[in-house]
């Protein structure tokens, strides 16, 4: 009796501690372009490669279909750490250098049956770009979303659900206007879809629709599409305690064609980034070297939306290679999970709204997350 009650003391405790973790993560993001990969150190350690295995409570954003396989409930909670480096010579210095992140998520499976649910708050799209000569673009979208888990049978298993977005966008042009609006009715949907045809085989995919974010600053107003975006993985095992998954996205970065806020219809300030859709690739390899420890490894090639040409240093994002890795166990009567990433972009010319220049850029993040299985 003694020993079961310390169980349930210590997972009371642990609980406790990710909740306030979660609570204690800022509520703002600062992404070395606008899109924010990273939503679990799990998942950094195998650069997102997660949408086929989707093994722990983040999977709950990476691929909610991937919780028809977890029994019972488990909560996760932690934040991200990201440092830059970045120069454009027209635009002068730029002032923004890193700056932390939170992610949570809680799911539920209940044993033996076919149905669970998923609840994940994420920020899964950022900006802030300081020049000291050009001006501001600051973008921070958080997103919760909700899903309904239906396992078909014992091999695949369907989730579907809303996404609620809500932030903040902050422009300011260098001899211009500025604007500061929130928003808060931003709605969106998505779709995934979890195969296990073979022993050792498993196959994702998720699908999720944009929204459309109206912010309002006083009677200034902006509007922003967010993209919609499709992730397609497929995973094995090389051995028993060796997993390799390789994982595609694609991103329709060509909706968001402006940054730019209105007051009486008439332009207050704006940017106009020249976009195009985006394709990703990813790959992590899983190493289970204990039934309660695993080490990551990844390496991703994410492609740019930014332009070469019609470049604007409100989004300064290029093509570049991450590396990455992590690992976990069970520390102190909860899981711990820790990961790094560098990602490296070629520096280019480029030229466009702030005149043409050598743009140059590196990134580093290092993520910590703690969860417990109740």
């Amino acid at each position: 009796m003694y020993g079961f009650a310390g169980d349930r003391l210590r997972r009371w405790a642990a609980l406790r501690l990710c909740a306030l973790l979660s609570l204690l993560a800022p509520g703002a993001l600062y992404a070395a372009g606008f899109g924010a990969p990273d939503k679990s150190a799990s998942g950094l350690g195998v650069a997102n490669a997660m949408t086929a295995s989707a093994d722990d409570a983040s999977a709950a954003v990476y691929n909610p279909a991937g919780i028809a396989w977890h029994s019972g409930g488990h909560f996760m909670a932690g934040g991200i750490i990201r440092w830059r480096n970045a120069g454009f010579d027209p635009a002068g210095a730029l002032r923004s250098s890193g700056v932390n992140t939170g992610h949570g998520f809680l799911t539920h499976m209940g044993h033996g049956s076919d149905y669970g649910v998923a609840l994940a708050w994420t920020m899964p799209m950022a900006v802030n770009n300081s020049w000291s000569g050009y001006g501001r673009s600051a973008l921070r979208v958080n997103r919760i979303n909700a899903s309904l888990v239906v396992a078909a049978n014992s091999a695949l298993a369907f989730a579907l659900g809303p996404d609620w977005y809500f932030g903040n966008l902050d422009l300011v042009r260098r001899g211009g206007g500025a604007f500061n609006g929130s928003s808060h009715n931003a709605v969106g949907g998505h779709l995934g879809v979890m195969w296990r045809p073979w022993p050792g085989w498993s196959f994702g995919a998720l699908y999720r629709s944009g929204a459309a974010m109206r912010f309002t600053d006083g009677a200034s107003t902006a509007r922003l599409s967010l993209p919609d975006s499709a992730r397609l993985g497929a995973a094995w095992r090389l051995r028993r305690d060796l997993r390799l998954e390789l994982d595609s996205r694609w991103t329709h970065w060509k909706k968001l064609s402006t940054l730019a806020a209105y007051r009486n219809g008439a332009l207050l300030v704006g940017f106009t980034p020249a976009l195009r859709d985006t394709f990703d690739l990813m790959a992590g390899l899983t190493w289970a070297w204990r039934l309660d420890t695993r080490f990551r490894f990844g390496y991703a090639f994410e492609q740019g939306a930014a332009k070469k040409r019609g470049f604007d240093p409100a989004l300064t994002d290029l093509s570049g290679h991450r590396i990455a890795l992590g690992a976990g166990s069970d520390l102190f009567g909860v899981h711990i999970d820790a990961a790094y990433s560098y990602k490296f972009q070629p520096a280019a010319t480029v030229s466009g709204m702030a005149g043409s220049g050598r743009l140059t850029h590196r990134r580093q993040s290092f993520g910590i997350t703690i969860s417990q299985y109740f």
